[in-house]
C-alpha cells in the first residue's frame, strides 16, 4: 500500500474499520485532523461518536522515517499511569505486527496540553528538575 495519507479514501476506510474493531461496530468518525505527517507516518486527532470520544491515532507504515516503537510507548504509558499521578492518556489499542493492517498503530485517548516529548527539550535543567518533582502539572505524555 502507498504511504498512508488521510485524504486517501482507502486510508480513511481502513481507519474507520480499525476504530470499529477497537471501540465497537457503532463507532462513527465525525472529524479527523492530521497533526503530524511524514513519509509513511500520520498522527491524527479524531473525534468519534458512539462513543463520544476524542482519540489520537498514530499510523506508521514500513517506510516511516523512524521505528516508532508503539508497543514500548504503550508499556511506558501503563507504567507511568500505575506508579504516578501524572495525567496520561489511556492506551486503547496498539499493534506493531502488520498482520491485519498496512501500518503499525497506536490509539490513545486525547488529553489537551502539550506532549512531554515536545516540552522536555525546551526546559532548562532547573525547570526540568521542577517538572519531575511536580508530576501533577504535566498535561500529557
Amino acid at each position: 500500500m502507498a504511504s498512508p495519507s488521510f485524504e486517501e479514501k482507502d486510508t480513511r476506510t481502513l481507519l474507520l474499520q480499525l476504530l470499529r474493531e477497537t471501540l465497537g461496530s457503532k463507532v462513527e468518525l465525525v472529524d479527523a485532523v492530521v497533526t503530524n505527517r511524514h513519509d509513511d507516518y500520520l498522527v491524527l486527532c479524531v473525534m468519534l461518536r458512539h462513543p463520544s470520544l476524542m482519540v489520537v491515532v498514530k499510523l506508521a507504515g514500513p517506510r516511516a522515517p523512524f521505528s516508532y516503537p508503539f508497543d514500548r510507548t504503550a508499556l511506558f504509558h501503563r507504567l507511568v499511569a500505575a506508579s504516578t499521578s501524572i495525567p496520561i492518556p489511556d492506551i486503547l489499542a496498539v499493534d506493531v505486527s502488520y498482520k491485519e493492517w498496512p501500518w503499525r498503530y497506536l490509539i490513545k485517548t486525547f488529553i489537551p496540553g502539550q506532549e512531554w516529548a515536545k516540552v522536555q527539550p525546551q526546559l532548562k535543567p532547573q525547570e526540568l528538575h521542577g517538572a519531575w518533582s511536580m508530576p501533577n502539572h504535566h498535561q500529557s505524555i
